[in-house]
This record gives structure tokens, C-alpha cells and sequence, in this order.
């Protein structure tokens, strides 16, 4: 429920929901009201965002929830002091910049938390020492970024040694006019880049074997074998993860994929990844056919095999907000329905304890879209995209901004055209309706559309009757014989009772 125009007082009874995994209210407006302290209670809570909401009043003590993974109350009006009690062992992201917060850094709150990946205390009145335990004494396996910037803090206690994976930043604190800390006190700010468009897969020379040709290619663990094949191409958006770096948890990603996929580790592949704003993940994969040195045909997956992948993937791994699945001979989009809860902000929840089993109910529209590339080079310049890399695809119809279509009219020609088959009628192959955009997908017209052919005849009639029967030519009046639906001429509205200018 985030990003909308909620208003009024934050619903303190959505802690009697028993099984309530997730929430996420941020950039509302909740009118200055408090955090109520009954979500606490909440027990089985793994992310709780409430970034940008007008929330006012002290931060509840958030320890009693077992397994908590991330929490994000910045950009409030949060005053008092940082409850002194210790998270969960399971958190990975603590954001509670921005709000006027005063008092000192409890040192019991944020040591010993093994899985911490940021803890964002700035732009608050924080005053005292940075406690050094939180980088010490604990076990430091995964990147850790600290963010304490424009506060009122005075020193470090205990060691200013941080290890390599550490990033700690303390400008705008008085303790930078201490020459040994300048350091932490600079002016440039660490970037996640090197957690972005990154490939996590180890290259191996293919240097003794001939090249792929496309679309084949070959597995990265394979290619001392010089296996050629064809992959399977996966791309998603993860809308709100439940982590902050990825990098740490492609081992546990993969293992959990090809488990649920039922797949050898070096079938799947993690092409590249990036970080999106808000914050989103976008991510592509491989996937590629079992390796058969005695059935050359192992080289493509079969229909039945590719149909196995995609079913667990809309089923056993719905929480994925699927952006595409193809090959070069089928491509499956899942557009999300505006409105209906993404699958992809779970994600971060899997990936930050892959034995939890996170399911929420949301509706997925599945549309199969056979690549029919036939006339392809008709095309026009402006309608043709390249083929290859991440597979063929087609002319798209995008709705242009200030369009005086709206969702009602995009709506109805997308169920008509879904419902509707005929010679005459171009195909509908897939629809994209999220945050703004509306697009169409239809099939390759050979001979051009309506107006082509009606312009295209010498002498254009004008008379609305001579125009009508020309339409009734091309069988829009009686849509039956090969559709599956009739549409009756009365349906129409005829064009003599219309007005021309």
C-alpha cells in the first residue's frame, strides 16, 4: 500500500492480523499520528517500511519481533530516544535517518547482529560515542555500510580500525575536527556500484573450444566441455528486497532456485543485475538444458521441459515479479494488474532467510506470446527491434503521455481483442498495464492495417454509406465462421449516423 494518498491515523489493528509478513505504508501521509506500540506484537513480521509517512512520536521496541529482517522509518518526525533493546538476529537493513531522534547510539540495539548489511542513523540530534562493538566482535562475512552524517556525535570508543568490508561515513559530526578521524569525515560518499550490473558468475576461458553459434551458448561451468546450447531467458523486478546488498546472497539464490527448479547448479546463471531507484532489483538469468554428451538434441529444451520451468515459476516461485521467460521460439509475459500486490517484494524476505516460506495472494495475468517473426523485415525502422540477446521481439503500441485514452477504454480493447479471433481482426499477443504505462502487443500485419487498405483505393468515397459497406467487406458486420465469439452488425454503430466534419 505504499505511494498512495492515505491519509489519517496509521491503523494500530492491523497487529491483530495473525499471519502478517510484510508492511509497507511508505510516502503516505498519516497526519503527524505515532507508530502504535501494539506493532510490536507483531510475531511473525519480516519488513516493516514506513519511509516518508509524517509519523511523529517515539520508535516502538521493535525487539519482540523474532524474526524481523528490515525496517525503514526514515523520513519521519520520530523523536526520543533509540529504544535500547537488541533487533533481531536475522536484520539486515536499519534506516532511521532523517527524524529528529536525540540521545546516544545504544551500543546493545546493533552489536552482535551477524547479518546487518546498513545501519542509517543521519540527520538526526544523536549525541556521544559511535560504539566501535558494532563492527566488532561479530562475524564479519558480508558488507556492512554505516551512515551517522549530521549529528552530534563526539568520538569513536574503542577501535578506529575498520575491516575492509566496512564502510563507515561521520561527516558533519563534531568529532571530524579530530585530524585522526578524517577518515570517516570526507566529503565523497561510497557508491553501491560495486553491488550493480554486476556478473556473480566466474568466467572460464572458452579459448580451446569454437564459438557458439547464436543462439547457442555456452554454459560458463561448461565450457571446457565446449557444450553449445540454448538457454532459457528470465527476467524479473524485485519491487521492494527485503535486503541491501545482493552480492552476499547469490550462493543461497541460486541453491534455492535450482532446488525449486529441480535443475543442476550449472544449468542456471546469474547474467547481471542492477539496483533500481526506491529501492528495486532487476535481475536476469539462464537458464540452460541438461548437459547429454550422447543426445545431441539435449542441446534445446523440449516444449514439455520448458513448460515444467515456466509452471514453477508462476506457481512454487510466484513471489517473483516476472518481467519475461523466452527462448528464441517462446516468450511468457506477466503483467501485473494495476492495483494487485507484487509478488517481487518478497523477495528480499526469501533471500535474507531462504528456509522462510513467504506467500501472500496476488493476481497474475499470463499471457503466451509465439514469436512470429514471419515478414519480420517489413518492418519499419521505427517499429523494428534487434533480434538476439534477449530474444526476438516485436512491434509494441505504447499509449503516449497526456493520450486521451483511458483505462477504461485500454481495458475494454484488450478484452475484446482477447475474446475476439477472425482473418480480419489482428491478434492481441500480450498487454502491459504498471505505474503509467500502457502498452499493446499484436501480431505482424503482411498487408498493412485498415486505413493502408481503404486509403490505399483511387478515388476515395466519401459518402458514409459507400464507406460502410466497404468496412462490411472486410467481415467487421458478422465476425463468425473462424472466431469463437459472434459480433453482430447491430454492435456496430454506423457510421451514416455519425457526423463528419
Amino acid at each position: 500500500m505504499n505511494n498512495n494518498l492515505i491519509n489519517g491515523q496509521i491503523p494500530p489493528e492491523l497487529f491483530t492480523l495473525p499471519n502478517l509478513m510484510h508492511l509497507q505504508l511508505d510516502n503516505n501521509n498519516f497526519g503527524g499520528t505515532t507508530i502504535p506500540d501494539s506493532y510490536s506484537n507483531m510475531s511473525k513480521l519480516l519488513k516493516l517500511s514506513l519511509r516518508n509517512c509524517n509519523l511523529q512520536g517515539p520508535i516502538p521496541d521493535l525487539s519482540r519481533i523474532p524474526n524481523l529482517y528490515y525496517v525503514d522509518l526514515s523520513s519521519n518526525h520520530l523523536d526520543g530516544i533509540i529504544p535500547p533493546n537488541k533487533l533481531s538476529l536475522n536484520i539486515t537493513t536499519i534506516d532511521l535517518s532523517n527524524n529528529n531522534l536525540t540521545g546516544t547510539i545504544p551500543a546493545v540495539s546493533f552489536s552482535d547482529l551477524p547479518k546487518l548489511q546498513k545501519l542509517f542513523l543521519s540527520n538526526n540530534s544523536l549525541r556521544g560515542s559511535v560504539p566501535s562493538s558494532i563492527w566488532q566482535n561479530r562475524i564479519l562475512t558480508k558488507r556492512l555500510e554505516i551512515d551517522f552524517e549530521s549529528n552530534q556525535l563526539s568520538n569513536i570508543s574503542g577501535s578506529f580500525d575498520l575491516p575492509l568490508n566496512v564502510t563507515l561515513r561521520l561527516r558533519g559530526n563534531p568529532l571530524c575536527s579530530n585530524t585522526s578521524l578524517a577518515n570517516f569525515c570526507g566529503s565523497q560518499r561510497q557508491d553501491n556500484d560495486d553491488d550493480s550490473d554486476m556478473n556473480p558468475s566466474t568466467n572460464f576461458s572458452t579459448l580451446e573450444c569454437p564459438q557458439c553459434r547464436t543462439p547457442f551458448e555456452a554454459p560458463r561451468t561448461l565450457a571446457f566441455l565446449c557444450f553449445c546450447a540454448v538457454p532459457l531467458r528470465i527476467g524479473y523486478r524485485l519491487k521492494s528486497p527485503g535486503f541491501s546488498y545482493f552480492l552476499p546472497y547469490t550462493s543461497e539464490f541460486k541453491e534455492y532456485l535450482t532446488k525449486s527448479l529441480i535443475l543442476k547448479s550449472y544449468q542456471l546463471e546469474i547474467e547481471l543485475f542492477e539496483w533500481l531507484n526506491e529501492p528495486r532489483l532487476r535481475m536476469f538469468l539462464k537458464i540452460f538444458p541438461a548437459y547429454n554428451s550422447s543426445n545431441s538434441d539435449s542441446k534445446i529444451f523440449n516444449v514439455s521441459e520448458a513448460e515444467r520451468i515456466e509452471n514453477i515459476f508462476t506457481t512454487t516461485l510466484h513471489f517473483l515479479a516476472l518481467m519475461n521467460f523466452c527462448t528464441p521460439l517462446l516468450m511468457v509475459w506477466f503483467p501485473a494488474p494495476k492495483g494487485a500486490i507484487s509478488m517481487g517484494a518478497l523477495i528480499g524476505i526469501i533471500l535474507g532467510g531462504i528456509a522462510a516460506a513467504v506467500t501472500l495472494s496476488a493476481i497474475v495475468s499470463l499471457v503466451i506470446v509465439k514469436a512470429n517473426l514471419q515478414g519480420y523485415h517489413l518492418l519499419s525502422k521505427r517499429q523494428r527491434w534487434n533480434s538476439g540477446g534477449w530474444c526476438a521481439v516485436a512491434a509494441i503500441k505504447r499509449a503516449q503521455e497526456g493520450s486521451l485514452q483511458g483505462q477504461r477504454e485500454f481495458l475494454t480493447e484488450i478484452d475484446f481483442l482477447s475474446r475476439l479471433h477472425h482473418r480480419n481482426l489482428v491478434t492481441l499477443v500480450g498487454y502491459c498495464n504498471e505505474e503509467g504505462d500502457q502498452m499493446l502487443v499484436y501480431e505482424f500485419m503482411s498487408r498493412g492495417t485498415l486505413r493502408d487498405q481503404l486509403f490505399r483505393i483511387r478515388d476515395f468515397p466519401k459518402s458514409p454509406y459507400t464507406l460502410n459497406s466497404m468496412v462490411d467487406e472486410y467481415g467487421i458486420h458478422s465476425c463468425k465462421g473462424d472466431s469463437e465469439q459472434p459480433l453482430f452488425k447491430n454492435q456496430i454503430l454506423s457510421l451514416a449516423e455519425r457526423e463528419f466534419g
